[in-house]
């Protein structure tokens, strides 16, 4: 699994500290690596459901 290769989570890394924009979806368990990325004052987490997808997907549109 991605999340546990030293490489793909340096990559991860990478691209939250650049200055691009990232969008991406995490699982909801937790392990170490996920919770840096849930703990990042630069990120925001929005919970996806199906309830509210469709408007939040025409935030990003």
């Amino acid at each position: 699994m991605e999340l546990y290769s030293k490489k793909f989570r340096q990559l991860v890394i990478q691209a939250l500290e650049s200055s691009n924009n990232v969008i991406a979806t995490i699982p909801i368990y937790k392990n170490e690596f996920l919770e840096e990325i849930r703990e990042r004052k630069d990120a925001k987490i929005i919970k996806i459901t199906r309830e509210n997808r469709e408007k939040i997907y025409e935030n990003f549109i």
